[in-house]
């Protein structure tokens, strides 16, 4: 799902600075760890939409 998303991204033209997850290994894997910023505290305002 997360190369799925990369590729979609990229495809649109949409550049992004950095990802946020719930600590999901796959984006970790496909965007890299400098990309990306595990936790709640990034995700809970869009959990519920």
């Amino acid at each position: 799902m997360a190369e799925k998303l990369r590729k979609r991204l990229k495809w649109l033209g949409i550049s992004y600075d950095w990802i946020a997850t719930d600590h999901w290994e796959s984006f970790l894997s496909v965007f890299g760890e400098d990309r990306h910023e595990g936790g709640k505290e990034h995700t809970v305002g869009i959990v519920g939409k």
